[in-house]
């Protein structure tokens, strides 16, 4: 047999390193694919286990929350005095007076007098001692609770919200925006022929001497309130009082405007512009 020839030899070689440089790049490739997958997996699972965090934290929130809503509801009382250190006077309305006992954990140092405490259904032991006044976040917690019912996540037809305030001024734009509240209603101050007639009205079962001078009295209080209105005849048949006498004059009237408008002289505050 003929021994091969060289350039086959060296064809041969070629071919072989050709074949595993191929190979390697294939491989290369492979794991370079592989790693990138295995990091994209690894990015999932640190942000599977992120929300599983989050929605534990909420879990245990909800759990709380839960837990509270089956606990009876407590008694709010307001402190007169301690009695020992354990044990406290609280006034509660409208039942009255009770000496009840401090829960462990409760310093009788922050039980002062006149502070507010909740009360236990149950055992009537103070349990908390409650804020005097409401923080902020208490407030617009309520307040989003609010916005939240009145917006809605479920279609109502048979609920109509009315609201009252005499200081619309203070209240949060986002109420009184369209949508949440569309209409406005003014109820303005009586003028001066209704204030004689809620002058009558309350004056009505009172002992009047003859020749009272109901609109007399109506021209001065300009812008009273009916509430206002009443007070002058109840201070008026204070004063007659006061001196022993069985009828109301027109002096008391007159004195009675004076004292009532006088208290109401410092309320300078116009609502017209947050009607318009």
């Amino acid at each position: 047999m003929a021994p091969p020839m060289a350039g086959s030899i060296t064809t041969g070689v070629g071919n072989k390193s050709c074949d595993e440089q191929s190979l390697k790049r294939y491989y290369k490739t492979k794991i370079e694919d592989m790693q990138q997958r295995v990091a994209e997996k690894t990015q999932n699972l640190r942000r599977l286990h992120a929300q599983r965090n989050e929605l534990n934290t909420k879990v245990r929130m909800l759990k709380e929350e839960l837990q509270q809503l089956h606990e009876q509801g407590s008694y709010v009382g307001e402190v007169s005095k301690a009695m020992d250190k354990k044990k406290v006077l609280v006034k509660v309305h409208p039942e009255g007076k009770y000496v009840v006992d401090l829960d462990k954990g409760i310093d009788i140092t922050t039980v002062t007098p006149g502070s507010r405490v909740a009360l236990r259904a149950d055992s009537y032991a103070l349990h908390k001692v409650l804020p005097n006044k409401a923080s902020d976040s208490e407030v617009q917690r309520t307040m989003l609770e609010l916005l939240n019912q009145l917006d809605g996540f479920e279609a109502t037809k048979n609920i109509k919200v009315i609201m009252a305030t005499n200081r619309i001024d203070i209240l949060d734009p986002a109420l009184l925006r369209p949508g949440r509240i569309d209409r406005k209603i003014e109820f303005p101050a009586p003028d001066e022929k209704a204030r004689a007639d809620i002058l009558k009205i309350h004056s009505r079962k009172m002992n009047l001497m003859r020749g009272i001078n109901m609109k007399k009295i109506a021209e001065a209080i300009p812008g009273a309130s009916g509430a206002e209105v009443k007070a002058v005849c109840t201070e008026a048949g204070m004063f007659a009082l006061r001196e022993r006498r069985i009828h109301v004059t027109q002096e008391d009237f007159e004195m009675a405007v004076g004292k009532v408008m006088q208290k109401d002289s410092d309320k300078n505050m116009s609502l017209k512009k947050l009607w318009k």
